[in-house]
């Protein structure tokens, strides 16, 4: 028998490599588990009934598992007017609902418990309000804003959806969204602008979509798409003067100077929603994390620019 051959040094970079990978994967998804819903939060999907005049009141808890972790809880969308809200942060968050309504009819609204600095989140609440009175419903379409300079909302698309031009099934077809990115066969997102909803059973949301060209938008379905996540930063690029500006609640927290793409590859403007990855490592101590985002450009991802 021939001796045994001592495994090159290379080889033994690239196993080591291949092992930091798999061990820091994981880490780069959220793990919703993190966060829970705690009582007394009401069930998901529960129901409410109410007089016109008469207050409807929600507490709200969650807590994380997390040591020196910070739960947030928070509405997804704007409340009928005339709501008061108040929380507090902590590992165990609360969280205060009342509501005294004028107006008959059918309302919704939806609450998210996130670990602050992260994008773990518990999955969103969904409470129906009914508003007793001489009318039986509330008036429709109800619109809200979802995305604006401080806050935005994004969705993973749980299922293939046909994208339409307008909030109708008979509307024309934009595009179709998958559940995986084309690109990388991630889990695909969507940056979700503004909310209809039609009925008390039927919405529509309004997302930018990951074709071209950049800034495309169309409406899907509420059921294509799973639990809507909120987050407060924003990453501004400016590819006029190369720099990147990270904004929390609309206040800068962070600045620095950034590349961009040649004038004959140009880095695309617009508004995105990104998600950190990891890379393929070079090297047992080098692991790369990149930012892909919903833009195209021929060689480049960009997240959100001003010029």
């Amino acid at each position: 028998m021939s001796p045994s051959l001592p495994v090159p040094s290379l080889t033994r970079s690239l196993l080591a490599a291949a092992f930091v990978l798999l061990l820091l994967v994981p880490a780069a998804r959220s793990d919703s588990a993190t966060v829970s819903w705690a009582s007394p939060t009401p069930a998901d999907q529960a129901q409410f009934s109410v007089s016109t005049g008469k207050s409807v009141k929600l507490t709200l808890s969650a807590s994380t598992a997390v040591i020196g972790g910070i739960v947030h809880i928070a509405p997804t969308q704007a409340f009928p007017k005339g709501v008061s809200f108040n929380s507090s942060d902590g590992t165990v968050a609360q969280a205060s609902f009342s509501w005294t309504p004028e107006t008959p009819g059918d309302y919704k609204v939806r609450f998210t418990a996130s670990l602050v600095g992260t994008t773990t989140a518990a999955p969103t609440l969904t409470y129906a309000i009914h508003v007793k009175g001489t009318s039986k419903t509330a008036n429709y379409p109800q619109s809200y804003t979802m995305t604006n300079d401080k806050s935005a909302h994004w969705a993973p698309v749980i299922r293939t959806a046909v994208v339409r031009a307008q909030p109708s099934r008979s509307s024309r077809a934009v595009t179709t969204l998958g559940t995986r990115t084309t690109d990388s066969d991630t889990q695909n997102l969507v940056l979700i602008l503004s909310q209809l909803d039609v009925s008390p059973t039927q919405t529509w949301y309004r997302v930018r979509l990951p074709i071209l060209p950049n800034n495309s938008v169309g409406w899907v379905q509420s059921g294509y798409l799973g639990d809507v996540y909120r987050v407060t930063t924003h990453l501004y690029v400016d590819r006029a003067h190369f720099r990147a500006t990270l904004k929390k609640n609309g206040k800068v927290v962070f600045t620095s100077i950034v590349g961009v793409g040649r004038t004959i590859w140009p880095t695309p403007r617009g508004g995105w929603r990104s998600a950190p990855r990891v890379s393929a490592a070079r090297g047992p101590r080098d692991v790369s994390t990149a930012v892909t985002c919903a833009a195209s450009s021929r060689v480049r991802r960009c997240c959100r620019s001003t010029r």
